[in-house]
């Protein structure tokens, strides 16, 4: 091809700090992308050998040229610069082009999974001590290792705090003030009930006199007394057998959900022996030596098989049995007792006029004082004067301490999985520590920056899932789009996750904000489940709240005392290239594009400096850069000028030194400094700092600047 672009150009490269300059499309970008790809980097980025600059589909003019890289082991490596990396060889450099940084700031931005945390992971699992990675292969193993225990106690915490909001919610309706209402008007209309039975007009019959003549009267009325005992007889049997069918059924429910247990325990120590054999087994022991369970369901079984027969026997003697080819029927008590009622009414209807009388005013009032039984009933009958009063006496007495001991106890229960949650942070912190120490290491000295880990207890989306609960419609607290959103980051805000008493205490004052409005000064009650949406219910929001689905552990990287989220593009940007230059484990050479990218020159010097500086003692560094204070300040080991000549067939020329070589310091200056009369007329009107000549600053004084012709101020 007619252009020569690098054709014939050979440089020798220092192994120190090597800094590439020149004017705007002088080539530095170019020779960085041949550096990187000649020694095989696998970053798709490059700035110059892309699709659209030279390697356009058009004119792929990297086709014509090859590249040559001679290593310092003697072997020498050659790439045509229209082929890609092998990405199944390892890496020989490590190559940061601009374009690249931006995508990972751009990342970095979204919140989400990036390909600098993972990059982060690797460099934090290479500083782990071997003898801690566990015969793991990444962090994020290690990790599931090191919290695997803590997440299964967490689980179980859960599960201990769902069991526990159910009977609080249990409590808590039955307490309510729309529940304690609802049985004070129950108790109402049956104590009415009871007042009408009474008052329903009884004419007293009295017992006729007794003639000593009239014998059938008499064996008559014998007989009717003898069947009302053998009714009254079956009535008190017929009541214990179905009180003890009652106690049959629900004892074998709770038989069959004993069994039930057992099976899910099973079911769990199965799988812990699934999970964990391995490890028990790579300690040297059989797990089953370490961890044995013996279940003997035969008990259960057998009184399960005894309530089941007992159930059919107590079916028999209550209802009876039909006739079957085989048996003849057996009658039940329930027909026996009809049987003996019918009896007393053909009886009494047999009997002379007063005697008839005053029979049929027995039963009346045999009647009324049974329905009137019924109707005072006792505390474990349903629908009784009896019932209610005991369960008004159990809201307003009774379970105000139940509930407060019940709420404690939930409390202690959130500490202990608050507690699981920091032991998962310091997991984090013991990992980081290794890396941490080189980064305070290295913020030692004057200009440099702190660069921090920092493992936390944080809020992911409470906001969101918890407002999800509420219509912002209904009367309380969280009423009004705007509003509900403004009072719980304020909330949000106040709380500190990282505390044990923080994250109680955040929970007490949710229920509290969902439990009481404020109205006149004073707080009024406002039930919980009138707030919320559709098919939304008290038992999830609970759960959510007190079982803190929405804490878990977050690391952050921090620049100067500064989350990354708050860091400026160009901040962020320093901060990736901070990380790589001062704690990238591996030692081939870094090549950089224009690291001082969206930073002004205090930045440059106050971020970059010291770690370019501390990175080039122990491997080669590349960078390409348009600022002095990089590549002189730095004390880059060499140079490399880029110039091109577009006239001749765009030919571009690297020559290379030390920034004392005459040649070079001047072309350096032209570029860097904008030519020697900008640099030394700015040289001139620079002062430095007034304690660099011994005066100590001793007044400050700030004066309002007039407009033209105004006096001063008196």
């Amino acid at each position: 091809m007619d252009e020569h672009w690098f054709h014939g150009s050979e440089i020798e490269l220092n192994p120190g700090l090597v800094a590439i300059v020149g004017n705007k499309g002088s080539g530095k970008s170019a020779l960085a992308d041949i550096l990187a790809l000649g020694a095989n980097s696998h970053c798709s980025s490059m700035e110059f050998l892309n699709g659209e600059r030279f390697r356009r589909s058009t004119d792929n003019k990297a086709q014509h040229f090859e590249a040559t890289l001679l290593w310092a082991d003697g072997n020498p490596v050659q790439i045509n610069l229209a082929h890609e990396a092998d990405e199944h060889e390892p890496e020989r450099v490590r190559y940061l082009p601009q374009h690249f940084i931006e995508d990972l700031c751009n990342e970095i931005a979204t919140g989400n999974d990036t390909r600098f945390e993972k990059e982060l992971r690797k460099v934090i699992f290479e500083h782990v001590p071997a003898e801690k990675q566990l015969g793991t292969g990444s962090l994020d193993d290690l990790l599931e290792y090191l919290e695997k225990a803590k997440r299964q106690a967490i689980a179980q915490l859960q599960r201990s705090i769902q069991t526990l909001n159910a009977i609080i919610i249990r409590n808590e309706q039955e307490m309510s003030h729309d529940t304690v209402e609802s049985y004070r008007k129950a108790l109402a209309l049956k104590q009415s009930e009871l007042e009408a039975i009474d008052k329903v007009p009884l004419a007293v019959v009295e017992q006729p006199p007794e003639d000593p003549d009239d014998d059938a009267t008499k064996q008559a009325v014998a007989q009717i007394n003898a069947k009302k005992k053998e009714l009254a007889k079956i009535s008190e049997e017929i009541s214990t057998l179905q009180m003890e069918r009652q106690e049959l059924s629900a004892e074998k429910a709770s038989l069959t959900r004993l069994l039930g247990q057992v099976e899910n325990f099973e079911s769990q120590h199965a799988q812990f022996v699934l999970e964990n054999q391995q490890e028990f087994e790579d300690a040297g022991f059989k797990i089953n030596e370490i961890v044995s369970v013996t279940i003997n369901r035969e008990p259960l079984v057998q009184r399960s098989a005894v309530a089941t027969t007992r159930l059919a026997e107590v079916g028999i003697l209550l209802d009876g049995k039909l006739a079957t080819a085989d048996e003849e029927a057996v009658p039940g008590l329930t027909s026996s007792a009809t049987a003996c009622d019918t009896s007393i009414a053909t009886l009494q209807d047999g009997l002379a006029a007063p005697q008839k009388a005053y029979q049929a005013y027995l039963k009346e009032l045999e009647a009324r004082n049974k329905r009137k039984a019924v109707v005072t009933g006792n505390a474990e009958t349903a629908d009784t004067i009896a019932y209610y009063e005991a369960r008004i006496k159990r809201a307003t007495e009774i379970i105000p301490d139940e509930l407060a001991e019940l709420r404690e106890e939930r409390r202690q229960l959130v500490l202990e999985l608050h507690e699981e949650l920091v032991a998962i942070r310091q997991i984090y912190e013991d990992l980081y520590a290794p890396v941490q120490k080189i980064a305070s290491e290295a913020a030692e000295s004057p200009h440099a920056v702190q660069l921090e880990f920092d493992a936390s207890v944080v809020n992911f989306g409470f906001e969101t899932n918890f407002l999800d609960f509420i219509h912002k419609g209904k009367k309380g607290n969280f009423y009004g789009e705007e509003e509900s959103r403004t009072l719980m980051r304020d909330l949000l805000r106040s709380y500190d996750f990282n505390s044990p008493e923080d994250v109680v205490s955040f929970t007490d004052v949710i229920i509290d904000k969902l439990t009481y409005i404020e109205k006149d000064g004073a707080k009024v009650p406002i039930s919980i489940s009138s707030q919320f949406r559709d098919k939304k219910n008290l038992s999830d929001l609970y759960d959510y709240i007190f079982c803190l689905k929405y804490l878990d552990i977050r690391y952050n990287l921090r620049l100067g005392g500064k989350n990354i989220s708050q860091l400026s593009p160009g901040e962020k940007g320093a901060l990736l290239l901070v990380f790589y230059l001062l704690l990238d484990t591996e030692e081939i050479p870094i090549i950089i594009d224009q690291p001082e990218h969206n930073l002004d020159n205090e930045s440059v010097v106050r971020l970059l400096v010291d770690c370019i500086r501390k990175a080039r003692a122990r491997r080669q560094v590349f960078i390409v850069t348009h600022n002095p204070n990089l590549a002189v300040y730095c004390d880059a080991d060499q140079l490399i000028c880029c110039s091109i000549d577009k006239a001749d067939g765009h030919k571009i020329k690297y020559s290379t030194g030390a920034i004392e070589d005459y040649k070079i310091n001047s072309f350096a200056v032209n570029v860097l400094e904008g030519t020697y009369p900008a640099f030394d007329n700015r040289r001139k009107k620079w002062h430095k700092p007034l304690l660099a000549f011994g005066v100590a600053v001793e007044e400050v004084v700030v004066e309002e600047v007039k407009e033209v012709g105004e006096e001063p101020a008196g």
